[in-house]
């Protein structure tokens, strides 16, 4: 389980009897001030039948940041979190919502939306198709902003869900309570 505990750090746990028990604290993958954390898992991905890694995003309200890291349900390890929000194209508060894919094709794709205001500048998709453990590495998905900002935006609290579709492309999906 990968979740924000009482002090805000982002941490996983693992329980050792399917579930009937968990530790009472988590081993810390980044400290800080999180609000959102999403998880995805290589085996999810279609056609990944050899990948063990979950590829975590996590942002934080301090610096405006998206970070990623990976872990390797092989050693039970994380590597050092990096900031995977390219440009910095807005404000992050705990009204965003967080999601992460992996391609296909292999390419790792996270993105934000504010609930309160989905065509603000914290809305955005960032992309990375090579070392994602390296922050140089990611940069915008699109040039546009998926939410355009329509009065239908506003509607509801959206909610966002990344999916990996064949032949690397990836689909979108804006939940609009």
């Amino acid at each position: 389980a990968f979740y924000i505990d009482s002090n805000s750090d982002v941490v996983w746990a693992t329980s050792t009897d399917n579930g009937g028990t968990w530790p009472t604290t988590g081993q810390t993958v980044a400290a800080g001030i999180y609000l959102g954390v999403a998880a995805w898992y290589d085996s999810w991905t279609p056609g990944d039948t050899t990948g063990n890694f979950i590829h975590l995003a996590f942002f934080e309200s301090v610096g405006d940041t998206i970070e990623y890291s990976r872990f390797a349900t092989t050693y039970n390890t994380a590597t050092t979190a990096v900031d995977a929000s390219g440009a910095k194209e807005g404000t992050l508060s705990e009204t965003n919502d967080i999601a992460i894919t992996k391609g296909t094709d292999g390419d790792l794709y996270v993105g934000t939306v504010d609930a309160s205001a989905p065509n603000a500048g914290a809305n955005f998709v960032e992309k990375c198709t090579g070392s994602c453990t390296s922050a140089s590495n990611w940069v915008a998905a699109g040039t546009t902003n998926p939410w355009d900002g329509s009065s239908s935006d506003f509607l509801g609290e959206p909610a966002l869900v990344l999916l990996p579709l064949s032949g690397g492309t990836i689909m979108l999906v804006s939940n609009d309570v």
